[in-house]
């Protein structure tokens, strides 16, 4: 439960993910786009989608303070 009259915010990001064949077997690849702000990043590890997700909505945050 949240303690102030904030409402949550939310994001919207499209994820698109694609099986790669590789000699040694196969990954996982992708790419993320921020729906809003149409930042976009590929991807190899999970990772790296939850830090672009992450980053972005702490930009927000940062924006909203600015």
């Amino acid at each position: 439960m949240r303690t102030d009259d904030r409402k949550p915010t939310t994001r919207v990001f499209v994820v698109r993910l694609w099986k790669e064949d590789l000699t040694a077997g196969s990954e996982y690849r992708g790419t993320v786009r921020d729906v809003i702000s149409n930042a976009h990043r590929g991807f190899r590890d999970w990772s790296d989608l939850v830090a672009f997700m992450v980053d972005r909505d702490e930009q927000k945050e940062r924006d909203a303070k600015s």
